[in-house]
């Protein structure tokens, strides 16, 4: 008599980050999303600052639009 074997069932494809699905222009996008809310997270006082100071009539207006 012959043992029979198990039957498993088929082993999944790994499955790739979703990232890696988008397209390149989707990913650039997002990248740069990031680090626009990052910057914007860590700066956020001296931005507040520069934008009081040039809605003042300060010289930080000069400087920002230079």
């Amino acid at each position: 008599m012959t043992a029979v074997e198990p039957v498993l069932p088929p082993a999944r494809a790994p499955k790739t980050p979703w990232l890696r699905d988008r397209s390149p222009t989707t990913r650039l996008v997002l990248r740069w999303l990031f680090i626009a809310l990052a910057t914007g997270i860590a700066f956020h006082t001296s931005i507040a600052s520069i934008l009081d100071t040039a809605l003042r009539g300060g010289l930080n207006g000069y400087v920002l639009m230079v």
